[in-house]
């Protein structure tokens, strides 16, 4: 049924279906009772897409087309672009918790003992980082589940057939637009960035979000909720990334696609942190 392939997609394109881990590590237990102080600190949100196969973002590139020459030229070129916005810290989509393991591996990437994999986190996040001779990088994610099959099953059974359709038609426009694009070698991996960080091209997938509040009753909200999951997801994000800032600091945060215009506005909307676009510095040819 399309429904169900509707769904099938939704689930693998949209969504991390990772529960929320309640541990935190004694960094994250010692960085949160400071006092958050980050006057004049300038805040870089570069969102990216999967470098390799993924089941929970927007899109990602096709298997292998980042591991040619000619692609991994074009990853330097976005490397030496990046350096020059010269952040004192790289924050990344990883957990507190995991925060050990990547610079683990980041300091065996210095020691010549570490093949990078192919994923967004190694290829612009250490690679910035040993340009710029970083000693440490900083994972700020925080994971939620969030039960898109259920709503979706909810919504069949209450009879929201018209909601089930427009969802699917945003899943097509997903599947057929710049998701297409950004899988295909049409355009070189700067020009991809630049397309997704451009804040005048509209992402489908916040427009599918906005469809999911409409699941559910009042009495039961249910796609509301889920949504709301999604939102105090970026919110924990982004109290993560306050409390790894100190004055002065200029960040670079390397996130997923979907998150970035969520975290830009929170950038914004604080009082004592000024926005830096990405397109003042990826390449433009």
């Amino acid at each position: 049924m399309k429904t169900l392939l509707g769904l099938s997609v939704l689930v693998s394109l949209c969504v991390s279906t990772i529960a929320l881990s309640s541990m935190r590590s004694p960094e994250d237990d010692q960085s949160s009772s400071k006092p958050v102080e980050v006057q004049n600190s300038e805040v870089l949100v570069l969102g990216v897409f999967h470098f390799t196969p993924s089941t929970s973002d927007l899109v990602s590139a096709a298997p292998g087309t980042l591991s040619s020459d000619k692609k991994q030229v074009e990853i330097e070129r976005v490397i030496q672009a990046l350096a020059k916005f010269k952040p004192t810290k790289i924050m990344l989509e990883v957990t507190p918790d995991d925060t050990a393991w990547i610079n683990e591996r980041y300091q065996s990437f210095l020691d010549d003992e570490l093949q990078l994999e192919l994923d967004e986190i190694d290829q612009l996040g250490l690679r910035v980082a040993q340009l710029l001779q970083h000693k440490e990088l900083y994972g700020i994610d925080n994971r939620i589940g969030m039960d898109i099959s259920g709503a979706m099953d909810l919504a069949a059974s209450n009879g929201q057939d018209e909601v089930l359709k427009r969802i699917n038609e945003i899943i097509g426009q997903l599947e057929g637009g710049i998701g297409d694009r950004i899988a295909s070698d049409e355009l070189t991996v700067a020009e991809k960035l630049r397309l997704i960080n451009d804040e005048e091209v509209p992402l489908p997938d916040l427009g599918l979000y906005m469809a999911l509040t409409e699941i559910g009753t009042s009495e039961e909200p249910v796609g509301a909720d889920i949504i709301a999951d999604w939102h105090q997801r970026n919110l924990r994000i982004f109290a993560n990334l306050l409390r790894r800032t100190e004055k002065g600091d200029r960040i670079l945060v390397i996130f997923g696609a979907g998150h970035a215009p969520l975290l830009r506005q929170f950038v914004r909307e604080h009082p004592d942190l000024q926005p830096v676009s990405a397109l003042d510095y990826l390449p433009t040819e």
